[in-house]
């Protein structure tokens, strides 16, 4: 993505973002074992806004990893880490 901030054209700031999840489940007689898990990387390069004093660098970015796990007792209970 670009943006041009409070201007129709100029210097632009600009974004990236990717990402991978995965679940693995694991079935254990009637029971469920389940593992998620996220990985978020995002990066920006903010020449206008450095240019408007309102960045103290061009570029930056950030790095986010959520994982949790789930174990299902049959159909009814369930407890998550």
């Amino acid at each position: 993505m670009k943006s041009t901030p409070g201007a129709i054209s100029g210097l632009e700031d600009g974004y990236t973002d990717w990402a991978a999840d995965f679940q693995y489940d694991r079935i254990i007689g009637k029971d469920v074992l389940s593992w998620r898990g996220t990985y978020i990387r995002e990066n920006s390069w903010l020449l206008a806004t450095l240019a408007l004093t309102g960045a103290s660098q061009v570029s930056h970015h950030l790095n986010a990893l959520n994982t949790n796990a789930e174990y299902h007792f049959g159909n009814r209970y369930s407890t998550a880490v």
